[in-house]
């Protein structure tokens, strides 16, 4: 072997290129400091030359996630070249093409390394590493290394609507079973808007944790007079620690409204109150939804169509009956025409209503 010499003019580093040595052999070297009168040795270090042929070795292979893989590699001989471009090559376990990492360049023997990105979840896959040199070209040994399984993603398993109105709100109960692989839920959100509008009317959230959990959540609409009826969309959101989502959404009439109240008696007769004519009417009304707000009655002069008396009953629920008396007080005992009418309306303000024509007077 050969070595070359050096004076250094100042503290400092030097280094020396150490020629024909054997390949594949192991040496030991140790930095000399000779001043001419006294010689300094360093330590002993030991190192091996590589192989005299272009030789590369595949090292580890270990999976980073469900879509990489990290490969590790060493280059055990540059042959005459100056340079070698090294790299891994990929397939899938079966496969007959190659898919190729991007080359690094080396002067010298050593280790590299390289993802392999971009795979298929859970499968195999076999990796070789690569030297390219002067016109030449080797490969290690196959690999055979298995991609990681694609990461628990949050799933929604059940996702049920209800109407639950009530005579308060519009109601939706949101029935829901949600799972994740890997246990990390944290957080079920459900929200309810008016069907093809962004705005949220009511959101609730539950925050949870392992791996499945189930609930209800009620949303609702506080404007039950604007919203009876109406179409909603309703959303259930599933989020996981890692930010991972999954959704659920459908569209739903609630609180439907039920028809206008019905008139189920409106019978009037004429009869004489201390010597002023009344009509007497009896009635009795129903609503399908048991939501009755009112019922009205009135008379009025069908000559002129003036309201001369009329009557109004605090009419709840499923239904409702009475009796009243309507006198025009200024009839003067001549025969008049004059039209009853009764009128019932429910929460909603729905109405109905029917007339009947009298006559009262000599």
């Amino acid at each position: 072997s050969s070595m070359r010499h050096w004076t250094p003019t100042k503290k400092d580093e030097f280094s020396a290129a150490l020629e024909d040595l054997t390949p594949e052999t192991e040496y030991d070297v140790r930095a000399v400091l000779d001043d001419g009168d006294e010689t300094a040795t360093a330590n002993v270090v030991t190192f091996a030359t590589g192989l005299e042929d272009l030789a590369v070795e595949t090292g580890d292979v270990e999976a980073v996630d469900h879509r990489t893989l990290q490969a590790s590699g060493r280059l055990d001989g540059l042959s005459d070249a100056d340079e070698v471009a090294v790299s891994f090559r990929v397939r899938q376990a079966g496969d007959d093409e190659w898919d190729a990492t991007d080359s690094q360049s080396l002067q010298s023997i050593g280790a590299y390394e390289d993802d392999l990105a971009g795979l298929e979840p859970e499968t195999e896959y076999e990796i070789e590493a690569v030297a390219d040199g002067d016109d030449e070209r080797a490969t290690g040994e196959t690999v055979r290394v298995e991609t990681d399984p694609e990461p628990g993603l949050p799933t929604v398993e059940r996702f049920e609507l209800t109407d639950d109105s009530n005579g308060q709100f519009v109601r939706c109960a949101v029935h829901w079973d949600v799972s994740d692989r890997d246990g990390e839920l944290e957080l079920v959100e459900s929200e309810l808007r008016y069907a093809d509008d962004d705005e949220a009317l009511h959101r609730v959230a539950s925050e949870v944790e392992g791996g499945e959990e189930s609930g209800v959540h009620t949303v609702r609409n506080s404007d039950r007079l604007e919203g009876a009826g109406e179409e909603y969309d309703v959303t259930l959101t599933v989020t996981d620690a890692e930010g991972n989502t999954a959704e659920e959404s459908d569209t739903v009439s609630l609180d439907e409204r039920s028809p206008a109240p019905e008139i189920d008696r409106f019978e009037v007769a004429i009869d004489d109150f201390l010597g002023t004519p009344e009509a007497v009417v009896e009635w009795s009304v129903s609503d399908e939804g048991a939501e009755l707000d009112g019922v009205e009655l009135e008379l009025v002069r069908a000559d002129d169509e003036t309201v001369v008396a009329d009557t109004s009953s605090m009419a709840r629920g499923e239904e409702a009956s009475g009796s009243e008396s309507l006198r025009d007080d200024a009839l003067d005992g001549d025969e008049a025409p004059y039209d009853v009418t009764i009128r019932a309306t429910d929460y909603f303000g729905q109405t109905t209503e029917e007339t009947t024509r009298v006559t009262l007077g000599e």
